[in-house]
């Protein structure tokens, strides 16, 4: 009787860390901390190219700081396998600014905190909108991530557009992104997922 007793107790062990494991009770969330941008922080997607029917996997590490007319902007490293990209972000307590060299060709906004309804314009560009389209439970490579807002993006310019679908978790940041794009006929189409993450 002792030896099921104990045998239950360590299945429930195993089955508590794995319930753990799966959710997002762990995360710390805070409302000027949809993308957590300390030294250190790690990222890994797994991307999917729906044109070519490829899928690899995009490291991104936060790997210091830098100044961007007169602004500290922390250092993104996007590294694809074969080339990397640097993506420059500043966060105030009401938005989120990408700076960006070759990440999707165009600079991103977001407005925070995220509510369900909101929506802004990117300038220069009136044509780029975004709005929150919903807040809410996503599930990604099996684990669960609760309060995750989806972003809709759409832009166009001369011989350009871009539609783009983003889900942000507070505390960890982008957890999956789908995009659509035709830059003068170089056209992309593609879903990145997070398949892992380490937050400093």
């Amino acid at each position: 009787m002792r030896r099921i007793a104990v045998i239950l107790f360590a299945w429930t062990l195993l089955l508590t860390a794995c319930e753990k494991q799966e959710s997002d009770d762990d995360i710390n969330e805070t409302e000027a901390n949809y993308f957590p941008n300390s030294l250190g922080s790690y990222w890994k997607y797994q991307r999917q190219d729906h044109l070519t029917n490829t899928t690899d996997t995009i490291s991104v590490t936060i790997t210091g700081d830098t100044i961007v007319s007169d602004k500290i902007y922390a250092v993104w490293e996007y590294d694809y396998g074969q080339r990397i990209d640097i993506l420059y972000v500043s966060q105030n307590d009401d938005s989120v600014k990408f700076y960006t060299s070759h990440f999707n060709w165009m600079d991103r906004l977001y407005i925070t905190p995220f509510e369900l309804g909101l929506g802004w314009k990117t300038p220069p560009f009136n044509s780029d909108t975004s709005y929150v389209s919903a807040v809410g439970e996503i599930f990604i490579n099996g684990r669960s991530y609760e309060n995750v807002a989806r972003i809709e993006r759409s832009t166009e310019s001369f011989n350009y557009f871009l539609d783009e679908s983003i889900w942000i978790k507070p505390g960890v940041g982008l957890v999956k992104f789908q995009f659509n794009a035709d830059n003068s006929g170089a056209e992309s189409n593609e879903t990145w997922e997070l398949i892992e993450f380490q937050i400093q």
